[in-house]
């Protein structure tokens, strides 16, 4: 299975509640959060960013020295219009302060997500701090994604973790032999302060040869 930490996590949440799979331990569902990420920014740069930003993110830095906990951020694209002032999204990601659940709906076909907003405030305060300390460097106003509108979710990790739900060799679904989860689901709510893909897709390879050498 590797239809993302959402989808995955839904999928057999929704095989279970319709009894088309028994005997999975309680764990599906569990251990999800969003890499602890926050979407930022900072309003007024006077490091040049340059006139328009495009592609993915190409610059990323840590606070590994964060009085609180060590984060990272990813310099997100962003426009600077004429006439107003120069704009960099930054992207913060740290270890979360707790995990939620993910929960299927049958009603409605959907997979609700039980995680409090307020359950990472250390996390937000950490990512604040390290901010702070860019634009000390090249300057800015700091924005958290509160300012920016809503709160955003970039990297949904967890739901079928690693060790908890599933085998943590083959991703195989403890209590369900043959079925293999590859993807986002295996992280257990964050992947060390970076951005998930290449630990994703490295664990995706690492468990693909185990799976390998457990089937032939």
């Amino acid at each position: 299975m590797a239809a993302g930490s959402l989808n995955t996590t839904k999928l057999l949440l929704k095989a279970i509640a319709l009894g088309d799979l028994s005997g999975i331990n309680a764990e599906v569902g569990s251990h999800w959060a969003a890499n602890g990420d926050e979407l930022m920014a900072r309003v007024g740069v006077t490091s040049p960013i340059g006139t328009i930003q495009g592609g993915p993110a190409s610059i990323a830095a840590w606070d590994l020295n964060n009085s609180i906990k060590p984060v990272g951020f990813m310099h997100s694209p962003s426009n600077a219009r004429p006439g107003q002032p120069p704009t960099q999204m930054q992207l913060g990601m740290c270890v979360s302060d707790q995990t939620g659940t993910l929960t299927y709906r049958q009603d409605s076909d959907s997979v609700f997500v039980n995680w409090p907003l307020d359950a990472n405030t250390v996390s937000q305060q950490a990512r604040l701090e390290g901010l702070q300390k860019i634009a000390a460097q090249s300057g800015g106003q700091v924005l958290q994604n509160s300012d920016l509108g809503r709160p955003t979710m970039w990297h949904p990790l967890g739901g079928a973790t690693m060790g908890q739900a599933t085998d943590g060799e083959t991703g195989e679904l403890l209590g369900q032999s043959n079925l293999f989860v590859v993807d986002g689901a295996l992280m257990p709510g964050s992947t060390a302060v970076a951005n998930p893909s290449l630990t994703i897709a490295a664990n995706a390879e690492r468990i693909m040869e185990n799976i390998i050498a457990k089937i032939s």
